[in-house]
């Protein structure tokens, strides 16, 4: 220690805000000839002061277009669209964050508020289409990391249309469900 204290470079590497580095500034003082930490709060992270805690405010990217085989879009945009209609039954709903899923979502820094896939295809894909969120990251009223929110690529599924529209009229609205596989690869062609 250097007038009670001890300077230690620290790296925290972050998914949302990037890599942060700075002093982490740890008091010491001398107990029973031994030195000791002299804990505060403002040690659990590089950067923080007395009295102040971690705030961070999250944002999500544009969510990618979830396509068909061939390209065709089965659900793109803010409004979740797509020029085939049978695609709603199997491209599935956004909505608010469901509470069993809530904690590991924040932990991956998607915003309390925030619509992710609750069913079909947009749930199966949700981390892949919601891309890498992005934000900032303060002590006070300072500003310790940030990053920028990165959309995804579209996601690529096995769905053919011709056959997702064949599924679904051949159902007609009736109580029952179709799985198209192709016996070889596994892949999933429609699903109703």
């Amino acid at each position: 220690p250097r007038d009670g204290i001890v300077a230690l470079p620290v790296t925290v590497t972050t998914r949302v805000f990037g890599t942060i580095r700075g002093p982490l500034r740890v008091p010491v003082r001398t107990e029973d000839d031994h030195p000791r930490i002299a804990w505060a709060q403002r040690l659990t992270f590089p950067g923080l002061r007395d009295g102040e805690h971690l705030t961070r405010r999250t944002n999500l990217p544009r969510r990618a277009d979830l396509l068909a085989r061939d390209g065709t879009p089965l659900a793109e945009g803010e409004g979740r669209t797509s020029p085939l209609a049978s695609a709603s039954a199997i491209s599935g709903a956004l909505g608010p964050i469901p509470k069993d899923r809530a904690l590991e979502l924040r932990a991956q820094g998607v915003p309390d508020d925030a619509q992710v896939g609750t069913s079909g295809l947009e749930r199966v894909f949700d981390e892949r289409l919601r891309g890498t969120p992005g934000g900032v990251l303060r002590a006070g009223g300072r500003d310790l990391g940030a990053g920028i929110a990165m959309p995804a690529p579209a996601v690529r599924t096995s769905i053919a249309p011709s056959v997702q529209t064949a599924a679904v009229d051949a159902l007609a609205g009736r109580l029952g469900g179709i799985a198209v596989v192709r016996p070889r690869t596994g892949e999933i062609l429609g699903l109703s």
